[in-house]
């Protein structure tokens, strides 16, 4: 395995996984960077190193990211063929894993447990990185114990929405459409939050947890501080409003 030298099992989610394995169906890329990535929807900006550490781990892409041929040929393959060869990508890159775990009697935290021992990974990267490997089993048919089949893919094509909208000048506050609490979001699926304003509508992507976080950390930030410059704007308004409205006339 002279190949995974320097390299780390992937985390990526596996709607993102998909993604990359599915593009080859309609193109055939030379290189897969983080441009490529972005451009492509694949994911965010500050994700991208995830599906590039999942390309470069799964061989389909050089340590440079230059696309293999040998590789991409196979990928542009249809039905059966296709499916048994990504299979053979996913045994051949994780076989310490099927080398020491017995799959079909073993259970999730045996997974989590053996990439946090194996792989020295925090408990956060353990779990997102076991549930990937999970979701290419199932993928490719690799036969797992039924507590592995449990929730395996964090990512869907049909988003759940939530909106913020400004609302007036004189309610401070940033109200929901939806009843639930922005922060009780779904462990999977896609996340898209809109932030719409007077001058401003924006709206920010995460497809898990992790991606919503970083999101917060930026992203968002910013988009609530133009908010916050939106209703300054709007209550300054209102009080030159009032000050001109309540000017003492000069007797003549």
């Amino acid at each position: 395995m002279e190949e995974k030298k320097g390299l780390r099992p992937p985390y990526a989610t596996s709607g993102q996984v998909d993604q990359i394995l599915d593009i080859f169906k309609r193109i055939a890329p030379r290189k897969i960077d983080a441009k490529f990535v972005i451009e492509n929807k694949i994911t965010t900006a500050p994700n991208a190193f995830k599906v590039l550490d999942f390309a470069k781990w799964l061989g389909i892409v050089d340590n440079s990211g230059n696309v293999r041929e040998e590789i991409s040929s196979k990928l542009r393959l249809v039905g059966e063929e296709r499916e048994k060869f990504i299979a053979e990508l996913v045994k051949k890159s994780y076989k310490d894993i099927f080398d020491s775990v017995n799959l079909e009697q073993a259970r999730k935290d045996d997974i989590i447990n053996y990439f946090v021992s194996h792989y020295k990974f925090g408990g956060s990267q353990a779990l997102y990185a076991a549930r990937l490997f999970m979701h290419l089993c199932q993928r490719t048919g690799v036969k797992v114990s039924e507590d592995l089949k449990k929730k395996t893919h964090t990512g869907t094509s049909s988003p759940k929405k939530y909106k913020i909208k400004s609302v007036k000048p004189d309610n401070k506050k940033i109200t929901q459409n939806d009843e639930r609490p922005l922060y009780n979001v779904p462990e999977e699926g896609t996340i898209v939050l809109s932030i719409v304003g007077n001058g401003l509508n924006r709206k920010v992507i995460a497809r898990n947890k992790e991606e919503l976080q970083e999101l917060y950390e930026g992203k968002f930030k910013s988009l609530v501080e133009a908010a916050k410059l939106l209703f300054l704007e709007e209550e300054q308004k209102t009080d030159n409003h009032i000050n001109e409205s309540d000017e003492e006339l000069e007797p003549d």
